[in-house]
Formats: C-alpha cells, structure tokens, sequence
C-alpha cells in the first residue's frame, strides 16, 4: 500500500505515517487503532509485527 493509499485509509497524515516507519515518531494508543483499521488488522498484530528499533 502507498503511503497516500494508507493515509487515506487510516485518516493519518502521510508524512506521520512516512515518519512512524522511520522510527522518528512513537504513536499513540489512538493511531494505532485507526492504522490498524485502515491496514484492517489489529493493534496486537500491528505492535506484534513490528521491528524492535
């Protein structure tokens, strides 16, 4: 998924988006909730994937 797609999706701004994979910003609980609804997965599953930094 493109970051545009995702933030369309989620209702998360691209750059927050581009910014969170890069390790530069630490979501809260609440944007996690609406990135794993937009990505249709859940928080758990999120955080359980995600690369130790």
């Amino acid at each position: 998924m493109s970051l545009r797609a995702a933030a369309a999706a989620t209702g998360v701004s691209d750059r927050y988006i581009l910014e969170i994979e890069q390790g530069r910003r630490n979501p809260s609980l609440g944007i996690l909730e609406r990135l794993a609804a937009g990505y249709g997965t859940t928080v758990g599953r999120l955080l359980r994937d995600a690369k130790i930094r």
